[in-house]
């Protein structure tokens, strides 16, 4: 698109024209943001972004379709609050009484007063809430949702910022240790000096070393001995699973047939089948290997398809740690 010659157009027309097409225009990116919504929403129903590599919607969203990580989080948060209000939220949004913020704000509020309180809202409640805040700021809205705010149990609070690099070392961390720990519990067992441990100088380095060649040699006496290990329970020994993880990396294994891209998720790993155990009755190492837990689901549904595993699968799962990553966090003592 020539942006000089369409700045020389706009300036020829005269301004009721100017302004019926401004408000034309807007009028159309309420629906094509209702439209992106509602396509975000069956991409993550169907996890399709799996299948390009990535391990939630909001890591598609961020890599594929080029959003920031805040314009990313709006528009998962507030697809997620389309697909599970529909009737009432598609008709907010597309009336422009309901903004993305909004909508995000709220996606947020409700997820959080489940996972921290176990406090789960019915449809009546979430109808009514949203047509409370409709037509507010982002700032009322904000204020009136922290007013109904669960309160903690007498927890100090405390809002940090991790750096980029920082975070990445964090994730590395977890994925090598086979952690399933959050961001916040991880940081706790560090400042209890675990980290301190892990980060020996020269004795540290050498350990690890002497490690490395142990566990490489376990590898090779479990290749060499794959018809002992084999075993008709799903049962993963500890000694296997950390064989596993370091042979991943601490690392999601999946590879994407269609870009080639490896999942990068480090948290939230799980030991997945390469032939299903119930077809396969097979805990061979061969047959074993690391994915995380939106490619572990995402395998499954490609295996026995949606009409089995919907009922076993939270499409709440995808998002949520992702998500929290950008915004405030909270450490409790």
């Amino acid at each position: 698109m020539n942006t000089n010659s369409s700045n020389e157009n706009l300036k020829r027309i005269k301004n009721k024209e100017l302004l019926n097409r401004t408000l034309e225009l807007r009028m159309n990116e309420k629906k094509f943001t209702l439209m992106l919504l509602n396509h975000l929403a069956e991409i993550e129903h169907r996890r399709l972004y799996a299948e390009l590599g990535f391990s939630s919607l909001y890591e598609y969203c961020l890599n594929t379709l080029s959003y920031s990580e805040s314009e990313a989080a709006l528009r998962v948060q507030a697809s997620r609050l389309l697909n599970e209000n529909r009737n009432v939220v598609e008709e907010k949004i597309s009336n422009g009484d309901l903004s993305l913020s909004q909508a995000s704000a709220l996606q947020t509020f409700f997820s959080m007063e489940e996972k921290e309180h176990d406090r789960k809202f019915n449809f009546t409640e979430k109808e009514k809430l949203v047509e409370q805040i409709s037509r507010k700021n982002i700032r009322d809205t904000r204020e009136q949702l922290n007013q109904m705010r669960t309160e903690p149990k007498k927890n100090a609070t405390i809002n940090i910022k991790i750096d980029a690099e920082t975070m990445k070392k964090l994730n590395e961390l977890r994925g090598k240790l086979g952690s399933r720990k959050d961001d916040l519990e991880l940081i706790a067992w560090l400042i209890s000096d675990k980290l301190k441990k892990l980060e020996q100088d020269v004795q540290k380095t050498i350990a690890k070393e002497e490690e490395k060649n142990k566990l490489t040699q376990n590898c090779n006496y479990l290749n060499n001995h794959e018809d002992k290990i084999k075993s008709h329970s799903r049962y993963i020994n500890p000694k296997l699973r950390k064989l596993l993880l370091f042979r991943a990396s601490g690392r999601c294994e999946f590879i994407s047939k269609i870009t080639g891209r490896r999942c990068e998720e480090t948290r939230n790993l799980h030991i997945d089948h390469v032939n299903p155990y119930a077809l396969s009755q097979d805990n061979s190492i061969e047959n074993l290997r690391v994915y995380c837990s939106s490619h572990n689901a995402f395998s499954a549904l490609r295996t026995y398809g949606h009409h089995v595993m919907d009922k076993y699968i939270n499409s709440k799962i995808a998002i949520n740690n992702q998500y929290t990553r950008i915004t405030s966090r909270r450490m409790r003592f």
